[in-house]
């Protein structure tokens, strides 16, 4: 009777245990890799995975402060930043610098992604500029919408239309002036532009018109205008050149018919000269000194200019005879 219940218990034991080793163990995954990475608006995404570095653009103006990700990871791995669990289409990050997003696979392997913010430029440039005899302008070029907007300051004149390339002349645009306050010029009129964006550009070969008293005005003189900069927070030296009238002298003894009467000049004007720019607080001012054609200085400067402002990178200024004096950097 003792036997058969010994016998009983083994019979019941080894099925069990040959269940037992006939089953295997699941291997946990070793993959770690971010596959995907956007954002709302992202409009590129680069993800290296030699260097596990991910790049994403974004459209200028974007807030990257509080950016929420919509990532693929690798199946059964975790995704966190800084030890904070990141939820795909959820987690909000501060993109301001890198972001380094850490991938931790199933069987405990990590690999880290650094996740780079891109900001696209402005498809639009401002620029403040002169053209002889000394009119201030300013001008805004959109080079996706092929537009343009243009103001004569100095005569409060504003201009608009449309920017296209120049067929067979790389680097040189065509602008068509559909719009215009200016008195006696009647749309289209085409005028020339080379820009270096947020740069410099200049304007050539202004359109020919007619005046009111009906005779065809000249070609006027080409614009010079540098991109806007911001205003200084601390004293800054710049350069700056002349441009000069029609009645303007290059030394004394220039034959210039257009002055004193067709006589000539009987000194140089100014064709250069540098500006020192003091900053106290939001109270700007300049002092400016000027040299003739030859290198000489100007014997009645320097001039000192005191009580200046600055918005959006132009200081403004009145000299000692009331009259405007702008100036951008």
């Amino acid at each position: 009777m003792k036997c058969r219940f010994l016998v009983l218990i083994f019979l019941i034991i080894l099925p069990l245990s040959l269940a037992s080793c006939s089953s295997t163990p699941e291997l946990l995954s070793s993959e770690r890799a971010i596959t995907a990475f956007t954002f709302p608006t992202s409009t590129a995404t680069t993800i290296d995975e030699n260097a596990h570095t991910i790049i994403v653009t974004v459209p200028h103006g974007t807030d990257v402060t509080h950016l929420i990700a919509t990532f693929t990871a690798s199946a059964e791995a975790s995704v966190t930043v800084n030890s904070i669990v990141q939820t795909s289409g959820s987690t909000a990050n501060d993109f301001t610098n890198s972001v380094v997003y850490r991938v931790t696979s199933a069987y405990g392997w990590i690999q880290d992604y650094t996740v780079t913010v891109t900001v696209a430029p402005s498809s639009t440039a401002n620029y403040v500029g002169t053209q002889s005899p000394g009119d201030f302008w300013s001008w805004t070029i959109d080079s996706v919408a092929g537009t343009f907007s243009a103001t004569n300051n100095t005569k409060s004149f504003n201009y608009s239309g449309t920017v296209s390339a120049l067929a067979g002349n790389p680097g040189i645009s065509k602008l068509s002036v559909t719009s215009t306050t200016e008195t006696g010029l009647t749309p289209p009129q085409s005028a020339y532009m080379i820009e270096v964006v947020n740069t410099a550009l200049l304007v050539a070969n202004a359109p020919i018109y007619t005046t009111p008293s009906g005779t065809q005005q000249s070609i006027k003189p080409p614009i010079f205008a540098t991109a806007q900069g911001s205003c200084p927070s601390t004293g800054v030296n710049v350069n700056w050149i002349a441009m000069p009238s029609a009645n303007w002298c290059s030394t004394a003894g220039d034959p210039n018919p257009l002055v004193n009467g067709g006589a000539g000049c009987t000194s140089g004007d100014n064709a250069f000269g540098t500006a020192a720019i003091s900053v106290s607080g939001s109270t700007y001012g300049m002092t400016v000194t000027s040299y003739r054609l030859d290198g000489t200085a100007d014997p009645s400067g320097p001039f000192i200019l005191s009580g200046c402002s600055c918005s959006n990178g132009l200081i403004q200024c009145t000299d000692s005879g009331s009259h405007p004096v702008t100036a951008t950097r």
